[in-house]
């Protein structure tokens, strides 16, 4: 309860950021209908968190979010990912311990264990959304951790500037699928 709570919590950071912005559009220079958020670890858990799994975000901020980009990122439900259309970029290490690649509990807890939190990882989001024919954008470092080392800058900053320039020219239309080899 005190991660969900913690989850929750940082969801609310974001939907009242994201109110901010809406409520002094005036003041930024940016499309507010092509807004895409990017987390890395609990960021990327704060965000699916607040598209996927509460209702906090349609009910509050009326700011069009396009596309996500989550770095060692999980949901703890895949319910709500039939029912919205957000483009997702998925970054995971294979081997990481801290938030399951695949299906797993939160830190590697034991069912029983206080923290024990049973999470989706980024391979089991993607699967989903192939099953649901919805595109994504899966980045997997073969044999990574939870930091993703072996995936070198460059490589990481090229593959968000393709899904970036994908979505801004509207070509973002099938999956796509990657893996690096850990150095």
């Amino acid at each position: 309860s005190d991660k969900l709570k913690a989850f929750n919590d940082a969801s609310d950071d974001i939907s009242s950021a994201l109110s901010y912005i809406l409520k002094n559009k005036a003041e930024f220079n940016f499309n507010l209908d092509k807004v895409v958020l990017f987390g890395v670890s609990a960021g990327a858990e704060a965000i699916l968190n607040l598209l996927f799994t509460t209702d906090k975000y349609n009910s509050e901020n009326q700011v069009n979010i396009k596309a996500v980009i989550c770095k060692s990122g999980a949901l703890s439900s895949l319910e709500g990912l039939k029912d919205k259309n957000i483009l997702m970029q998925l970054f995971h290490g294979n081997n990481d311990k801290l938030v399951p690649f695949h299906s797993g509990s939160h830190r590697n807890c034991k069912k029983g264990d206080q923290g024990y939190l049973m999470l989706f990882g980024s391979r089991v989001i993607a699967n989903e959304l192939k099953d649901l024919n919805k595109p994504y954008y899966m980045v997997t470092l073969k044999n990574g951790n939870h930091a993703m080392n072996g995936l070198s800058y460059s490589d990481s900053l090229k593959e968000v500037l393709t899904f970036l320039d994908a979505i801004r020219s509207n070509r973002f239309i099938k999956s796509v699928e990657k893996v690096y080899e850990t150095n």
